[in-house]
Order: structure tokens, then C-alpha cells, then sequence
């Protein structure tokens, strides 16, 4: 059997972000198979109702229990809360003899590094109590530490109390939320409508590799029993749980896609390596509902479905009433292999094309919101040949190092030879035995790259950690001996190196001068340092021959393999590759992923094209922004001899071989591209497409390229993509990070232009709203909870949106920016058209969030107002988080 695991929302609006996890234990949503393999501890303990997972231990029973999926880590700032219900909490007989809580761990769960508890108390009070355990401290056998009795009843009541909080009502809430490197924790229940601090911990800064929720009774009179109702957690990131394919009703199918079929795309099981963990559907604490003037809380609901080996897959239609409405395909998946056929395959069946996997959930195109890919980035690195390009030398110190005398350089385990050959780079000769006194003279200097002629090496490194390198030392074994190299050489011999990296960019180049002996075939060795002390290393595979005396010619471009672009698209795309060339309409692109894969891009749809030379001398952030003020003429960055940019202003008319042609001062004129760093597009009036029929796919690809088309088939591990102009290209799926979709059905308000923007700022700072992000560049966040879809904006702004009547319903949940720290007071409101269908005069950051859903049916106009509340403008960061207009109307909680 397999399962399809469909997370659903009451809402659709709540459903942001992937990185949070719910889990619910109603009959209705749990499923037997997954539970399996998180329950622990006595297995008759469990038993399921309609209202969640009930536990009952009694006495002298093991610690019983709920934990996290094995394979899921919490990274970064979480909040994690459980709501449960407790039945019985018998008196113990001593302390901490009887429990329910919820514990969380860096290492392993059954030794957690901290626990948030409900205790009974052996005078019958009832309680919350922490247990913090540091790494440091030596930890107990079991997650409650057991206070034994001594033989001294003097000296038990003489020990400090111990901290502990009174406990109110049989339903409550607890809260464990990571800020940093600081764990704390909150409750909620019958003692006050919002959670109450209990204090906090150091908690360092590793992942959390899980949670659980138990039970404990060591020594109660009667039997613990508790209702655990749900487990929600949200975090900067979720890692374990494999690719996850998000509607637009906000149910998550984690799977892979394995096929496009009559509109719809088929989800397959997870590869290996991935999870098919239930997860997903986020709720923000406290938010309600605004519908006319009905408020209520909304809840997440899991639903698993199970289909057996002789069932169709499940088709996702819709969700009613908090189920999934599934319709069963006609045509049956064959029947599994009988037992008697389970023996290997055959030489000529191991040699056939794999089976396409039967599809655990077939989805229509115009219902898919995000497919996100899981992909764990590790460093690696290829080796790209000896391009036309110096930029460093040898060692300044190795030259008059290079022929000691016996007396004052003896060689090591034996005597040296006056007609010794140069030792390769990096290798080091001693001067003097080192000892205390003479170690410090000995010390080389720093050597600074030299360039002198002769073409370096070059690597790339992709993989690499949002961390600044510090050190990067290269070794290599060549037929002449050991050759090293350094970023920084400081008290060293060994030959510099050159990084070219931008900012913290996950890739960078390195550029090494070539040692005597032939490298092809042999492996450079590269280990890193970060500027958080934090190391890695890995092995460069050499396929090609060296030659330390091919030298650099000033008439051919740098790189040997062509000339690598970047081209910046005016809806956002970006994409790199080779140049092929440029003609009155189009430039042809040799894309990365394919020797014949190439793509033809209008003119009128590109801003600009970045000429990836390794040697830049104007820096990336300056062609940002003469991207962003581009003016009536096109502009030819070219490089002088001076080492200068300058800015030739005129018409491209096209590509001549390696060089580019363009009218300058009424006369045509041609460049070398070798001189060329960028070509600067004149502006012009965006491309007008019509509105299509079928949703557009925005690719989000490695290398921070981004592709929008229509996903037109899945061939095995190569995706079809057709662009909005016409081009169809085969993109690998390796190569995709994440798909989001702009849908027939629903669009969300950071896909669209805003008609008009009014914007007012109280002491003449203006901060402009920005889309998908804070205002400050970060990401969007309300009560812990990130968002990858809203509006972010500051007081006073409206932001006015032409509807032309297409759209049915508004959702948003909105809320102030966790920033602000619990300040902010706003006049918010909402028409449609004229007519006013929302209005909150005085919206306080310490209240819950507000989750909207407005009817805008037949309406022309949708306008958002943020007005300057009774506090001027102090913290009035407000969050349109998941803003989205549907055309239909969304299905019924």
C-alpha cells in the first residue's frame, strides 16, 4: 500500500509557507501506517477518538509518546506548539513522578536538550515546570529527572524551591520558540487569553533534529491520561520532508512530478533519498476570520488517504468541509506482482528503460501554487582548463629560495644536490631547523598575486556556504612533485591564488599558476576556511593537459570556451549562457545544460546583457543599476586599455563574429567583445502578451536563473518548457530549484502591477511597499510565522489595483511585521471600487493577526489603505501576507 498524504487548511489563505509542519490525531485525518512509526513506548496506550491521540500509562509504565519523523530538522528560528487535553494527572508520590509535555533536541530526542512539562505535583498541586539540560551538563537516564528521597526529611525541605508555574483549566497550549540562539518558553490556558513567559535558555546554534510529545507516569496512583489534539511548527526552514507540490487551495502533496497528462500534472512516490512525511498547512496563533462580521479560529486538518495496491490514484478536485473530494480514475494501475513472481529480473528487463511509478495524486495545472524541490547543495568543483587569462604568478620568495646551500638550507633526511631541479610550487625549504628563537625570521611574507604572462588554471566551485572564505589552500601531486597554493600566504611559500566570487554567491572561480609538472590526471586537493570557522574540503578531478608556458594572447577573448552572458529580461527572468549571436531581433543563448540546447530571445523582452569576464572591472552592483535607469538609447559598456569602463551610447544592430556592431554618432561601428563587460538595452515599452488560457510556470533554477513558460511534458528527468514568446526549450529537472505558478484560477497581488501607488511619509522619509519581502529585505514575517507571498508596506501608502471584474474573492492575512516589536497602530482598510468591504480604524501590532476573505465580485477596482494611526508613524510595518485574488470562488473550509 502507499499512501496519499493531502494536507488541508480550513482556509487556503493560511497555507504559506512549506516550512511548517501540523500534524492533527482526529480518526478523520490520522493515518495507521505513518503513526506506526511515531508513536513509542507502550503500544496499547494508544488510542484514537475524534478529537486527537489519546495516551493512557499507567504506573510504572515507559515514557509513551509521539515524535517527529525521523529525517525532519527544524533549521533556524521556530516556534513549536502542541494543544492537548488532559484527562487524568494523578498525585506521585514523589516529584516529577507524574508528567505530560513536550520536549525538543539537537542531538538525539531521548536525551532532549530542553522540556516544557505539566506536572502533578506529590501535594496534588498541578504545575508547569522546564527542564533545560545544556550539552555540557551530564544528562540523566531518562527526560525527567527523578529527585530520589534521602534519608534526611530535614534536608529535602531545607533545598531551595524549585521554579515552577501554576497550571489552570484541562485544555492548554505549550509553546517552545527559538529566537536565535535562545530557546523560551510560553503557555496558554484557562489562567489569561494570551500565552504566559516561563522563562528561557541558551540553546547554541545546531538544528533541532526533531520533537516529541509524551507521557510519563513513574509513580502516580492512577493512570495519566491526556489528549494530544495537534502539533504545529514553524520555522525559517524545514529539511527531510522531499519535494512538496502546493495548490492553490493550500494542499500539499509531498512526491515527485512524473508526468503532465490532459492539464494536470501526476505526483509520484518521493525519490529515495526523500521523504513522504505528513506535513504543511501553517496557522498562525490567535488570527481569526473576517467574513462580514463572522470571526472564529481556524483550524489545520491532515488528511490521509490510503489506497490499495489495485486502486487508481487519487485525483485532487477539491476540498469540502475539510476532506479531500476524490474521484477515481477509469482505468485501474495494473495489479502488483504476485509472490511467486518476486525473484529478479531478467538480464533483458534490467536493460529496458525504468517504469514510469504510478501517480499517488494527479493535480489540474490551474491548481498548483509552488512545486519546491528539497535539494541538498554540496560542495563540488571542475576543473575548466588553462583559458586565456593571467592573473596571478609564482611565489616572489621561490627564486632566490631555489638552490640552498648545504650549510644553510640541509635538506630534509638527507644531503642536497647543487644541481637540484626548481621545486615545484608551494614546496617549502627550511632555512634553519625552526626552534623558539629563529622560528619568527623564518616566516615568508605574503605574497601578492603577480600576473607574468602565462595563462593560469582554472576551477570552479559551486556549493559553496552564504559565509565569506577566509583561506583556501590547493595541493596537487603532479609527475614532478607536490604544488600548493593559498588565498592568503601569509607565513608561507606556497604560490598565491586568485577568487573571483560575488558577494557570498554560492559559486566562485579560482585562478592558479601552473606548476612545472603536468597535472592531467591528477586531482587538486582544495580545502576551504569560512569566516565563522567553519571548514570543508574536496577533490578536483583534472581531464585535461597543463602547460606552464602557454602564454596569454592579447587577441583572443578570455575564455576559450566562448563568451559567457548573463541576459536580465524585463519580467524578471534571468538567464546564463554562451553567445552565439545577435541579430536586429534576437540574441541566441547556448544554454549550460545542453551541447546543442539553445534558445532565441526577442530584443524587445531583454534590459540588458552582462558579459561574464573574469577580470571585471566595473563592479556587478553598478550594471544593477544602469539596468534600473536605462534611457532612450542602447549603452555598450567597453573596457580600455587604461583599465576603464567607458559607456558608448547608440543603436546595436548586431553580432559580426567576436564582435559586436552598433551606430555610434551616425556612423556603424564594431567592438571586440573581448573589450565588451555589458550591453545596457535602450527602455521601451514592455511586451504585450495576451492573457493566456492555462497557468505560466516560473522556473527558479541553480546559478539564480529564472525561466517562465508552459510546462508542456515530463520525459523522465527532462521538463518541456515553452516560453511566452514561443521558444521551447528541455530544461533538466536537476536544474530546478522551485516551479510557482501565475494560475487562471488565482493570482496573487505580487504578480501585478499596481495601477496606482500613493505613498505619504510622516517625516519626509519615504519607504517604499515592496513585494515578497520586508521592508527592510528580509523575509515576511507575522507572530513567528514567514511568509514567501505578500506585500510588505509602511504608513501612509495605498495601493490601488485594476480588477476589470475577473476576480470573485480577496484573501490576505494581515499583520504587522515582527520588527516592530509589538508597536504600530494603523487606520486599515479595504475597497472594492468605492465601496468600503473592510475597515479596522485603529489595527494594533499587539493584537493576533487579521485573516481577511472579501467578496469582489464584478468589481473594477481593489484598493488597500494603511493610514497613519494615533501614534504617528512609529512601527507602522504592515504585512499583506499571502494577498491573492481568486477568480472562482475558493472551496469552503
Amino acid at each position: 500500500m502507499w499512501i496519499a498524504t493531502i494536507l488541508v487548511i480550513g482556509t487556503s489563505v493560511l497555507a504559506g509557507p512549506f516550512d511548517d509542519y501540523s500534524r492533527s490525531f482526529d480518526t478523520e485525518a490520522i493515518a495507521l501506517e505513518p503513526l506506526a512509526s511515531e508513536r513509542y513506548g507502550k503500544e496499547d496506550a494508544f488510542l484514537f477518538e475524534s478529537e486527537g491521540l489519546r495516551l493512557r500509562v499507567n504506573a510504572k509504565d515507559e515514557e509513551t509518546g509521539w515524535k517527529s519523523p525521523s529525517n525532519l530538522r527544524i533549521v533556524g528560528n521556530a516556534t513549536i506548539q502542541v494543544e492537548m487535553e488532559v484527562r487524568s494527572l494523578p498525585t506521585p508520590t514523589q516529584e516529577d513522578g507524574v508528567a505530560v509535555g513536550l520536549s525538543v533536541a539537537t542531538q538525539t530526542l531521548d536525551q532532549p536538550d530542553a522540556t516544557l512539562v505539566r506536572v502533578t505535583e506529590p501535594d496534588g498541586s498541578i504545575r508547569y515546570r522546564v527542564v533545560n539540560q545544556p550539552r555540557n551538563a551530564p544528562r540523566q537516564p531518562s527526560q525527567m529527572r527523578m529527585i530520589a528521597p534521602g534519608n534526611n526529611p530535614a534536608a529535602r525541605d531545607a533545598k531551595p524551591p524549585r521554579p515552577t508555574f501554576p497550571a489552570e483549566g484541562d485544555s492548554f497550549r505549550l509553546i517552545v520558540q527559538r529566537d536565535g540562539s535562545t530557546l523560551s518558553y510560553r503557555v496558554l490556558d484557562a489562567a489569561s487569553e494570551s500565552p504566559r513567559d516561563l522563562g528561557q535558555m541558551p540553546l547554541g546554534n545546531g538544528d533541532l533534529i526533531g520533537l516529541k510529545v509524551f507521557a510519563l507516569n513513574r509513580n502516580g496512583a492512577e493512570s495519566v491520561d491526556v489528549l494530544i489534539k495537534s502539533v504545529t511548527v514553524h520555522a525559517d526552514q524545514l529539511r527531510g520532508l522531499g519535494t512538496a507540490v502546493r495548490t492553490i487551495h493550500g494542499q500539499v502533496v509531498y512526491g515527485e512530478p512524473i508526468g503532465l497528462e490532459d492539464g494536470s500534472l501526476q505526483v509520484g512516490p518521493a525519490r529515495p533519498e526523500q521523504s513522504t512525511a505528513p506535513t504543511e498547512a501553517p496557522s498562525v496563533t490567535g488570527s481569526s476570520t473576517v467574513e462580514g462580521n463572522v470571526a472564529r479560529l481556524e483550524e489545520v486538518v491532515i488528511v490521509e488517504r490510503i489506497a490499495g495496491p489495485e486502486e487508481a490514484p487519487i485525483r485532487v478536485e477539491a476540498t469540502l468541509n475539510g476532506t479531500i473530494a476524490a474521484v477515481r480514475e477509469n482505468n485501474p494501475p495494473p495489479p502488483p506482482p504476485s509472490a511467486g513472481n518476486a525473484s529478479a529480473p531478467s538480464p533483458e528487463a534490467a536493460s529496458e528503460a525504468p517504469v514510469t511509478p504510478e501517480p499517488k495524486a494527479i493535480i489540474p495545472l490551474d491548481e498548483l501554487d509552488v512545486v519546491r524541490f528539497e535539494r541538498t547543495v554540496t560542495l563540488s568543483g571542475r576543473f575548466l582548463g588553462q583559458p586565456n587569462v593571467d592573473l596571478t604568478g609564482p611565489h616572489s620568495a621561490t627564486a632566490e629560495n631555489a638552490k640552498p646551500s648545504s650549510e644553510e638550507h640541509p635538506a630534509v633526511g638527507g644531503d642536497p644536490e647543487k644541481d637540484a631541479p626548481l621545486p615545484p610550487p608551494g614546496t617549502v625549504v627550511p632555512r634553519t631547523t625552526p626552534t623558539p628563537s629563529t622560528s619568527r625570521s623564518t616566516q615568508a611574507p605574503r605574497a601578492e598575486p603577480e600576473p607574468n604572462g602565462i595563462r593560469d588554471l582554472h576551477l570552479r566551485l559551486s556549493g559553496l556556504r552564504d559565509a565569506e572564505l577566509t583561506q583556501i589552500v590547493a595541493s596537487c601531486q603532479t609527475d614532478e612533485g607536490q604544488s600548493r597554493w593559498r588565498l592568503d600566504t601569509s607565513g608561507s611559500t606556497d604560490w598565491p591564488l586568485v577568487l573571483k566570487r560575488s558577494g557570498k554567491r554560492p559559486h566562485a572561480d579560482l585562478f592558479l599558476e601552473p606548476p612545472a609538472g603536468d597535472c592531467n590526471g591528477k586531482s587538486f586537493q582544495i580545502n576551504l576556511t569560512y569566516a565563522d570557522q567553519q571548514s570543508a574540503s574536496l577533490t578536483v578531478k583534472v581531464d585535461q593537459s597543463t602547460d606552464p608556458a602557454h602564454v596569454v594572447d592579447a587577441d583572443l577573448p578570455a575564455n576559450s570556451t566562448g563568451y559567457d552572458v548573463r541576459v536580465f529580461l524585463k519580467d524578471g527572468q534571468e538567464l546564463s549562457g554562451t553567445l552565439t549571436a545577435i541579430d536586429e531581433k534576437s540574441l541566441i543563448l547556448s544554454l549550460p545544460w545542453g551541447a546543442s540546447e539553445t534558445i532565441a530571445i526577442p530584443l524587445g523582452r531583454i534590459r540588458g546583457v552582462r558579459v561574464e569576464v573574469i577580470d571585471r572591472i566595473e563592479p556587478e552592483g553598478t550594471f544593477s543599476e544602469r539596468l534600473d535607469t536605462r534611457g532612450a538609447e542602447d549603452v555598450l559598456l567597453a573596457r580600455t586599455r587604461g583599465g576603464e569602463i567607458v559607456a558608448v551610447a547608440g543603436i546595436i544592430e548586431g553580432m559580426e563574429g567576436d564582435r559586436i556592431r552598433m551606430i555610434y554618432q551616425d556612423q556603424s561601428r564594431t567592438v571586440p567583445l573581448r573589450l565588451v563587460e555589458g550591453i545596457v538595452l535602450a527602455e521601451g515599452p514592455a511586451p504585450v502578451d495576451p492573457e493566456p488560457d492555462e497557468p505560466i510556470a516560473r522556473l527558479s533554477m541553480t546559478e539564480d536563473q529564472a525561466l517562465s513558460g508552459f510546462w508542456r511534458a515530463i520525459d523522465g528527468t527532462t521538463w518541456t518548457i515553452e516560453t511566452v514568446w514561443g521558444a521551447t526549450l528541455k530544461v533538466p529537472a536537476s536544474e530546478v530549484q522551485s516551479v510557482r505558478f501565475q494560475g487562471t484560477r488565482m493570482t496573487y497581488l505580487s504578480d501585478l502591477e499596481p495601477a496606482r501607488v500613493e505613498q505619504t511619509p510622516y517625516f519626509g522619509r519615504l519607504i517604499p511597499w515592496r513585494r515578497d519581502e520586508s521592508l527592510r529585505g528580509g523575509p515576511l514575517t507575522i507572530n513567528g510565522q514567514t511568509f514567501d507571498r505578500g506585500l510588505a508596506v509602511h504608513s501612509h501608502c495605498e495601493l490601488t489595483y485594476d480588477l476589470n471584474g475577473r476576480f470573485s474573492t480577496f484573501e490576505t492575512l494581515v499583520g504587522f511585521d515582527d520588527t516592530t516589536r509589538g508597536l504600530g497602530r494603523v487606520d486599515c482598510r479595504v475597497f472594492a471600487d468605492d465601496a468600503e468591504i473592510f475597515a479596522n480604524p485603529d489595527l494594533r501590532a499587539e493584537t493576533p493577526a487579521t485573516t481577511l476573505r472579501l467578496s469582489v465580485a464584478g468589481a473594477q477596482t481593489l484598493r488597500l489603505v494603511v493610514d497613519y494611526g494615533p501614534d504617528q508613524d512609529a512601527g507602522d510595518r504592515l504585512i499583506w501576507a499571502n494577498a491573492r485574488l481568486y477568480r472562482d470562488p475558493p472551496e469552503a473550509p
